[in-house]
């Protein structure tokens, strides 16, 4: 997906877990050099697009959903400064 804000020397990538569930992960977790792990979401595809986030550094992805506008979001959008003001799906009560 792009290269890891934190340890800058391993790459992010996406990974799935025999369950079917994904998150994204620095390809340094397995070395025990990084430990960046992010959650994801879990339905539609996932497609780089070579940006990062101007806010925290993290790459920009487009999720695709059949049916669904297209998403594109940092894959740090739990945490990110810029997503601040943004309702996320439990705030609607």
């Amino acid at each position: 997906l792009g290269s890891c804000p934190k340890c800058k020397k391993h790459e992010l990538v996406l990974v799935t877990l025999r369950n079917k569930k994904r998150f994204v992960s620095c390809n340094g977790r397995n070395s025990k050099s990084c430990d960046v792990t992010l959650p994801i979401t879990q339905k539609g595809r996932i497609y780089k697009t070579g940006k990062t986030c101007p806010h925290c550094g993290y790459p920009i992805v487009k999720r695709v959903s059949r049916g669904k506008s297209p998403w594109i979001f940092c894959v740090n959008w739990s945490k990110c400064p810029g997503n601040a003001g943004r309702k996320t799906s439990g705030d609607n009560k």
